[in-house]
């Protein structure tokens, strides 16, 4: 739709959107400027999502309540209201209008919000559904996640699937689709099976959106993976230069990685602590549920469970985080293993290692 102005003697042509304005009404007035999280929101009146579309060149408000007020909790009601909302914007952008011969079937559609999610294209579809889930994982695996789905959405496209709704894409079609996918990237069957454990991801928000009662794809055929090689310990000469080069390039990538050997934590936790988590009095670690650390510009959770994390700190640890006493810990708790004769040593200063000019007690016991 648009509308012609004139300005200064020249025609304006404005062209108007089809639909605006669409949001959750939570049974009472709403605040400007402020998120649907943080809106007043009354669980005793009917909530619906409202918006305006263009109709013979003026904007009509419309309602759909879908089924959201069967909900009793202000939580759940409101993840059934976003759904909602998600999939009419949606409808609306995809060229559905509620007038007309559509409404009827429409409206029946709308009158369970999971319906509209099921008669999305699937590629849609997928997009939604790992948008709901992408807000449970960390940065790492979401960029995981969009490097995997980017394929599996272009072979769709290759496979002409892309028509087909969430509902229509069934297990067989997403057989085709990883078939063809490992045959094309020379993908192994362990890489073809992560790709499949990923896409399972994706559907676990489409259940608990109630899209699915079970997912079409739960009991998906793995393949065969081929037997990891065992892990193999580093020799004592190996030991040795890693040692030997730790202390010359990064002494404090050495102490991150004998912290973890006497602490026992993740990496990511030892990476995440602050001087807030030091008890000096109980020679601990403590984060507590739900502690979050700035890394590189990310907001990441300090520790992997949602419990209060406890770490005592043994005395040789302890030793470590000063660097005087590292000096110390090295000299009590590695032996002497580099020959007075060996071409490593300094000729004028002998015990010392060349290549670090630190004593040379760098093999563990």
């Amino acid at each position: 739709m648009s509308v012609k102005g004139d300005k200064g003697g020249q025609n304006i042509r404005m062209i108007l959107p089809k639909f605006k304005d669409i949001e959750i009404y939570f049974g009472c007035k709403r605040i400007a400027g402020k998120t649907d999280y943080h809106q007043p929101k009354d669980i005793r009146k009917k909530w619906f999502i409202r918006y305006n579309f263009l109709v013979e060149g003026e904007y009509q408000r419309f309602k759909v309540k879908g089924g959201i007020n069967k909900f009793h909790s202000i939580e759940t009601r409101f993840q059934e209201a976003k759904l909602l909302k998600d999939s009419m914007e949606f409808l609306l952008t995809n060229g559905y209008t509620p007038i007309g011969n559509v409404i009827q079937s429409q409206e029946m559609a709308s009158s369970d919000p999971a319906e509209l999610v099921r008669q999305m294209p699937i590629i849609e579809g997928l997009k939604w559904a790992f948008e709901k889930h992408s807000l449970h994982i960390a940065p790492k695996t979401r960029t995981d996640y969009n490097g995997i789905l980017s394929y599996v959405y272009k072979t769709i496209m290759e496979l002409n699937y892309s028509k087909l709704t969430v509902d229509g894409f069934k297990k067989s079609h997403l057989r085709v689709v990883m078939d063809h996918l490992q045959t094309k990237n020379k993908l192994s069957n362990n890489r073809y099976n992560a790709y499949v454990e990923y896409l399972k991801g994706v559907y676990k928000s489409f259940l608990q959106f109630d899209v699915f009662d079970v997912s079409p794809i739960a009991t998906f055929e793995r393949l065969k993976e081929l037997e990891a090689k065992s892990f193999e310990t580093l020799t004592s000469d190996e030991r040795l230069q890693v040692y030997v080069h730790l202390a010359k390039v990064h002494p404090d990538f050495l102490i991150y990685f004998l912290l973890i050997y006497h602490t026992a934590l993740r990496p990511k936790e030892l990476v995440s602590l602050q001087i807030s988590n030091y008890q000096e009095a109980t020679a601990s670690f403590v984060i507590e549920a739900g502690e979050t650390v700035n890394l590189l510009g990310e907001t990441h959770s300090k520790t992997k469970t949602q419990k209060r994390r406890y770490v005592a700190i043994p005395p040789e640890a302890m030793e470590l985080l000063n660097e005087e006493e590292f000096e110390k810990y090295i000299r009590r708790n590695y032996e002497f293993i580099i020959e007075l004769n060996s071409p490593e040593l300094s000729e004028e200063f002998p015990g010392k290692c060349d290549m670090c000019q630190r004593d040379a007690f760098l093999k563990i016991l």
